[in-house]
């Protein structure tokens, strides 16, 4: 039997990526699992001040990793277990160690969750993976004391350490060289294509027919750097009107964005939406301007489509888009090097002549080569997105499991 332990609130990247491989799992007939999630208490945010609107919409929403999987008890072989309130308190229950002394192999999916999984290595010898996917290591003064020496050993005792990129294992062993067995294995795309509702997208793109539509997709983070691309539609304003930026997502810097872009008629805010796919799909390209990121699974999902993306040369970006060949890199926090690249897109021939048939619809269709950048990125996008299919994802993490026998 193979255990997942995921303690996150949230139903994120990670969360969504974990999802994925349970289902992947799932078609091996002779393997069981087990995920040992947090407590699911319905009113736990209504009166904490601190939890933002979109964390709560979420939960109301039935957004997590407890109500996304729940229903895949009855069509495959998962148990999902819930810890109590307080999850350090369950390890010292009987009911919950007897469910984890069944384990021959421990998955733990968030920082938190590698502390629970060392605490039953050295109980029971129980071997365990880490997945980590933060741009950051870990900091010592979130993990202080006895706490972070703990956090140390942790990750020193893991068999395996799961990074999302290069750029997160080399920062892991910046913050321990005595670390073994780090594995990187790339995020997969979080949909399928043949998930995606056509008619909705075509739906939701409907406002800006007669546009191109620059798309960012992400929560609202200082890190996340969208007021760069405020900046940017401030710019295109009169340089070219025809331009639509959308922002998908919600966050602390939520309303730093709106007093920003309330006199941008080219700049649309959406809150927290749940179907991403389906915008992304009528997105014309992409733009990621983040300061600081582990690797960028929005960018993944955009290649999927075959969308070009704009991104800032920052953490693991760089290495699945390769400037010039599956979209373009900028300089972070450069306005003037991403206006560059942009114009590069935009003027793109392919776009221009979009824009006119739009506007003149009949006109004749033109018919192009593979000439354009625009064009060229739409298809290694989707040659860089195959290489990141979910086969792979299940075969690498496979790799790890199969020398452990989790599965009878």
């Amino acid at each position: 039997m193979i255990c997942h332990i995921n303690l996150s609130r949230f139903y994120n990247a990670p969360e969504k990526q974990l999802e994925i491989l349970i289902r992947k799992l799932a078609e091996i007939g002779n393997c069981t699992q087990r995920l040992f999630y947090r407590h699911k208490k319905n009113n736990r945010f209504n009166n904490n001040p601190k939890i933002s609107p979109e964390m709560k919409m979420m939960f109301k929403m039935k957004m997590n990793m407890y109500e996304n999987l729940e229903h895949l008890v009855k069509t495959v072989k998962l148990d999902i277990v819930e810890f109590d309130y307080i999850y350090l308190i369950s390890l010292l229950k009987d009911k919950y160690l007897n469910l984890f002394k069944e384990c021959k192999f421990i998955h733990a999916h968030d920082r938190k969750s590698s502390l629970v999984a060392f605490y039953l290595y050295k109980k029971f010898k129980i071997p365990y993976a880490i997945t980590y996917h933060k741009a950051k290591a870990p900091n010592e003064k979130i993990y202080q004391n006895i706490f972070y020496k703990y956090f140390k050993d942790a990750y020193e005792n893991a068999v395996a350490i799961i990074t999302v990129s290069h750029f997160v294992k080399n920062n892991l062993l910046k913050w321990n060289d005595k670390l073994k067995n780090i594995k990187v294995i790339y995020n997969t795309p979080s949909f399928l294509i043949s998930e995606i509702n056509k008619a909705e997208s075509n739906f939701h793109r409907t406002p800006f027919n007669h546009m191109v539509v620059i798309g960012m997709i992400g929560k609202h983070l200082e890190t996340k750097n969208f007021e760069l691309v405020t900046g940017l539609a401030l710019r295109y304003i009169k340089k070219a009107p025809d331009i639509q930026f959308v922002l998908i997502g919600d966050g602390p810097t939520d309303a730093i964005l709106r007093e920003k872009t309330k006199h941008l008629f080219n700049f649309k805010m959406y809150g927290f939406i749940i179907n991403i796919e389906e915008h992304l799909e009528f997105f014309d390209a992409l733009i990621i301007p983040s300061n600081e990121e582990a690797l960028g699974s929005v960018i993944i999902d955009a290649m999927e489509l075959g969308k070009p993306v704009i991104a800032s040369n920052v953490g693991g970006i760089p290495e699945i888009i390769s400037h010039g060949q599956n979209g373009y890199l900028f300089e972070k926090n450069n306005l003037d090097d991403l206006e560059q690249r942009l114009d590069s897109l935009i003027s793109d021939q392919v776009l221009v002549e979009r824009l006119k048939q739009a506007k003149i619809p009949w006109l004749e269709p033109i018919r192009y080569g593979e000439s354009t950048d625009f064009i060229k990125f739409t298809k290694t996008a989707k040659e860089t997105a195959k290489e990141l299919s979910r086969e792979n994802f299940f075969k690498n993490h496979w790799e790890i499991y199969k020398n452990y026998q989790p599965c009878d």
